[in-house]
């Protein structure tokens, strides 16, 4: 997958970005569980429902907050 929807990849073969999707921890750790019974379907799905409820809050938090003024935007930071 993409490092973020922006990145169309296209400096990466069709097989390069096979072998990463292969690689891809996610679904490795979704078909462990399932298959060692730790949650189904409809709990991958509610944890899945969970996780974006806590992003979408998250995301909404930092979307109501005031713009940093430009004048302050590097102060605190180090030279």
């Amino acid at each position: 997958p993409a490092h973020f929807l922006g990145d169309k990849e296209h400096y990466r073969t069709d097989a390069d970005r096979r072998a990463a999707a292969d690689r891809d921890p996610l679904p490795r750790r979704l078909a462990d569980v399932r298959t060692r019974g730790l949650l189904d379907v409809d709990g991958i799905e509610a944890v899945e429902a969970e996780v974006a409820a806590e992003l979408d809050a998250a995301f909404d938090d930092v979307l109501a907050r005031p713009l940093v003024a430009p004048a302050t935007a590097t102060e605190g930071l180090s030279p």
